[in-house]
């Protein structure tokens, strides 16, 4: 009987090999079989009282700037290493459900192949394992984030070499990749949250209007489609009375603000082309770019980095199941 129930719950308790994809943005879950089964913000609300989670990815993502009393918001994956370990299981938790898959300890360990950033310690990446070891999972496969993408395309070729720029909240990363191996990175101080700043700063000064983190997101999505001198209405509290109000703003007088903070990452990307030999310059001429960000800033940085390098973009949102995919592609070359 014993036994009949240790079956039972190795087929439902997801016994295949899982993929993982922790970034500062996005966190996407996938099975070897199933492929992609969650795509989650990287954001969570906790109980300043219990520590315990109240809102994940969307939900808690609506929280910026607005998170009532007794809750904080966090990022468990802020800058791609792990701040706090009971965060991050919370958080990690709440993905796997989503995703249909539960560890327990009386079914098998499955696989995992996790993703992680090139640049964090050796510490920093045993943190990560400690923490999916602690999850449930058997034996872990790690694979540096920028290898991934060199068979994400559809019907074509691996890609020989290629840039892989993560554009986080603090700061951008970027990376070279030539012959599966990370042959050149580099980190610039420019992130989302600059880019917030700057909005935000021009929303007070032109219009005595204050808005939170999550509209402003929303403003920088518009920008790529009204750069030519449309308006964009924005709603938030006037700092005279503090009641609600909307206000048209100039499109492109916050894209001209912006357009500092753009240069420094493409001049970040054209630093790493400089140093490279003839024929990988060569190689990424007829390459791709791949860009990994927030959702709402993918658009209008993919369009202005391929603008100012020729390089063809790829952005990866919406890319998610593909990512999956060559995640496992990636492992079994690891392996």
């Amino acid at each position: 009987m014993m036994l009949k129930i240790l079956e039972i719950a190795n087929k439902n308790l997801f016994p295949e090999q899982v993929a993982i994809d922790p970034t500062e943005s996005t966190t996407l879950i996938g099975g070897a079989k199933r492929g992609l089964v969650f795509r989650a913000d990287t954001a969570a609300t906790f109980s300043k009282l219990t520590g315990e989670l109240v809102s994940a990815s969307t939900v808690a993502l609506n929280c910026i700037g607005r998170s009532p009393a007794g809750v904080v918001f966090v990022n468990p994956f802020e800058r791609n290493v792990i701040s706090s370990a009971s965060q991050a299981s919370s958080f990690l938790n709440f993905c796997l459900a989503k995703g249909g898959i539960f560890l327990s300890p009386i079914a098998r360990r499955p696989k995992l192949c996790f993703t992680y950033d090139p640049m964090i310690t050796s510490m920093q990446l045993a943190h990560w394992k400690k923490i999916f070891k602690t999850a449930g999972f058997g034996s872990l496969v790690p694979i540096a984030r920028p290898l991934v993408f060199g068979n994400l395309l559809k019907n074509q070729k691996l890609v020989s070499s290629y840039l892989y720029i993560e554009l986080n909240f603090f700061d951008t990363r970027i990376y070279l990749v030539s012959a599966s191996e990370v042959y050149l990175s580099k980190k610039i101080g420019v992130g989302i949250n600059q880019f917030l700043e700057v909005a935000r700063k021009h929303l007070i000064e032109a219009s005595s209007l204050s808005v939170g983190q999550l509209d402003l997101r929303l403003l920088i999505s518009q920008l790529s489609k009204t750069t030519s001198g449309h308006f964009i209405v924005v709603r938030g509290k006037s700092l005279e009375d503090g009641l609600p109000r909307s206000v048209r703003v100039e499109s492109k007088k916050i894209y001209e603000l912006l357009t500092p903070l753009f240069d420094q990452i493409v001049e970040g990307a054209l630093a790493l082309t400089k140093v490279t030999t003839g024929q990988i310059c060569s190689d990424l001429s007829k390459n791709p770019f791949f860009l990994n960000t927030d959702q709402a800033f993918a658009n209008i940085v993919s369009t202005y980095v391929s603008k100012k390098t020729d390089y063809n973009s790829y952005s990866l949102v919406g890319a998610e199941s593909l990512i999956v995919k060559s995640i496992f592609a990636q492992s079994q070359k690891t392996n």
